[in-house]
């Protein structure tokens, strides 16, 4: 299994969104790597990148048929969108508190 660092999260999305009988199990899901390296996650516009980044990753790793005519297919793309965005919030949010406090760490020790 490929380690990564600090500065990387794996944000996994669902192959398919639907009836359990063709669901795919999580750890056949597609995976991608979202970088936060060279983001400042002490402030709201460094989140707001993370975010936009994690909302890119989980539009590629869902599926999506642009030929699809079916409106089904379109609200089974979103609704994998909107999942994969929401399972990586909490990880978002650890980061975010995290970078926080060590902002105000650095004030303190002015």
């Amino acid at each position: 299994m490929r380690k990564y660092g600090p500065e990387q999260r794996r944000f996994r999305g669902p192959r398919s969104i639907g009836t359990p009988a063709i669901a795919a199990p999580v750890a056949e899901a597609p995976q991608v790597t979202v970088s936060y390296a060279d983001l400042d996650l002490g402030s709201d516009g460094g989140v707001a990148m993370l975010n936009r980044r994690i909302h890119g990753a989980a539009i590629a790793v869902c599926p999506d048929d642009p030929g699809m005519a079916n409106l089904s297919g379109q609200r089974l793309h979103e609704r994998c969108v909107a999942e994969t965005q929401q399972r990586a919030q909490p990880s978002v949010a650890a980061l975010a508190t995290a970078a926080r406090a060590s902002h105000a760490a650095k004030m303190v020790a002015r």
